[in-house]
C-alpha cells in the first residue's frame, strides 16, 4: 500500500479481514459489490 500510495501521489488505506477458520488455499466471497471475492494465498 505504502509504494503504490507514493507512486500515485495520494494517500491510500486497505482495511484487513480476521476470518477464523479458514486457511491458505481457501475461497472467500462477500456479499457486498464493494469488495472482491478471493482465493486466500
Amino acid at each position: 500500500m505504502a509504494t503504490l500510495a507514493r507512486r500515485l501521489g495520494k494517500p491510500l488505506s486497505a482495511r484487513l479481514f480476521p476470518l477464523p477458520g479458514k486457511r491458505s488455499g481457501d475461497h472467500i466471497t462477500f456479499d457486498s459489490p464493494h469488495l472482491l471475492d478471493i482465493r486466500l494465498p
